[in-house]
């Protein structure tokens, strides 16, 4: 969970403890993700850092409307059961510049592999206030690509065909 630039952890050890809340370093340009809420987190493998994308400011509005990134959270040093730890935060590169998805929060993101995410759903504040739920599903490794799905909604299936959607 980050509370404006501050990162808690809870974990270890079994049954969980709430460690001393830390400030995850700035990436390269003393640049880090404003702060925010609603967002999503999936662990990357091979990556070694969380994922995070979207959610909302302080003040209920969507983050990153122009520029929707990827932010890595990568622990820096220390054991896992350790409470004296860091952690700094880096963007994800994407390599290609495909369009982006539509920034959102209160989505959900699932790793579904050591490299690459899915993230569904989720809402986007508007101009003016009005809310828009999305029903889309995007894919990112190393660039995005919106899936196209079909639902079978009387056994919950969902099929997709993975391509780009314009």
């Amino acid at each position: 969970m980050t509370t404006g630039n501050l990162l808690h952890r809870f974990g270890w050890p079994p049954g969980g403890v709430w460690d001393a809340p830390v400030t995850p370093l700035a990436a390269q340009g003393n640049v880090r993700p404003l702060p925010r809420a609603a967002h999503s987190a999936a662990f990357l493998q091979r990556e070694a850092a969380e994922a995070y994308f979207g959610g909302r400011d302080s003040t209920g509005n969507t983050v990153d409307v122009l520029n929707p990134d990827v932010w890595l959270l990568a622990r820096d040093n220390g054991q896992f059961a350790d409470s004296a730890y860091t952690y700094s935060w880096r963007k994800l590169p994407l390599v290609t510049g495909n369009q982006p998805p539509p920034a959102r929060s209160d989505h959900v993101a699932v790793a579904i592999s050591d490299t690459e995410m899915v993230i569904f759903g989720g809402v986007r504040k508007e101009a003016g206030g009005t809310e828009q739920v999305r029903d889309d599903l995007w894919y990112v490794m190393r660039d995005w690509v919106r899936i196209s799905a079909i639902v079978n909604t009387q056994i919950g299936i969902v099929n997709t065909q993975i391509g780009i959607v314009n």
